[in-house]
C-alpha cells in the first residue's frame, strides 16, 4: 500500500481538475449549510443537495462583492475551479 501526503493528493486533485473541461470552471447549484464567517473574512460552508455535499470556500477578496450574508438554508449557486 501506498502513502501520499496531503500535498501529494492535492497536487494529484488539481491536476485532474486542471485538465478536464468541466471540473475547470464548474458551476453548482444546492443548499448552503454549516455557514461559518471567520474572523479573517474567509467564508465557509458546504453546498448540498439531497445526496451529498461539497466542501466550499469563499475568500475574502471574493466576500467584498456579495450584496448579502450567506445564511444556512438559502438555496444558491457557485462557481469555482
Amino acid at each position: 500500500m501506498e502513502v501520499f501526503s496531503v500535498s501529494q493528493i492535492n497536487k494529484y486533485i488539481k491536476g485532474l481538475m486542471d485538465g478536464d473541461n468541466i471540473l475547470r470552471d464548474v458551476t453548482v447549484s444546492g443548499e448552503i449549510s454549516n455557514f461559518k464567517r471567520h474572523s479573517s473574512g474567509h467564508y465557509y460552508f458546504s453546498i448540498k443537495d439531497q445526496g451529498s455535499a461539497l466542501s466550499a470556500a469563499m475568500f475574502k477578496w471574493q466576500n467584498r462583492t456579495l450584496h448579502f450574508l450567506p445564511e444556512n438554508g438559502m438555496r444558491g449557486v457557485g462557481q469555482g475551479g
